[in-house]
């Protein structure tokens, strides 16, 4: 197993035993990271290409046996709670000024 698929199957294991979420965004961006072209060998190709389309399947049913059967979508909250992390919170205007150029004081700018 490559060793980007391993650390991918990794964060599907710890999605099981913990069942947070950032495990699942963790293993599929390691998996989209995985560029197939780059394999000059056409059997090692062929094993990651295998190994990357099992991990990947392995993540959308893990998914599928994690939802919530009583989701609703027409069940919504009317409304968001503005308390924590929302865009008039000083700290997360602090912080997206820093890392991100495209968010500014809670208001979304264009890039250009």
């Amino acid at each position: 197993m490559s060793e980007t698929t391993a650390r991918a199957a990794a964060q599907l294991a710890e999605f099981e035993q913990k069942k947070e979420p950032h495990c699942l965004q963790a293993a599929s961006e390691l998996l989209e990271t995985i560029d197939l072209a780059k394999e000059a060998d056409a059997m090692k190709r062929l094993t990651l290409r295998r190994e990357t389309l099992e991990t990947w399947l392995a993540l959308l049913a893990l998914i599928d046996r994690n939802l919530d059967p009583n989701f609703n979508p027409q069940d919504l909250p009317s409304t968001v709670s503005h308390h924590r992390g929302s865009a008039t919170s000083p700290i997360l205007r602090a912080s997206t000024r820093r890392s991100s150029p495209i968010l500014r004081r809670g208001s979304v700018m264009r890039r250009r």
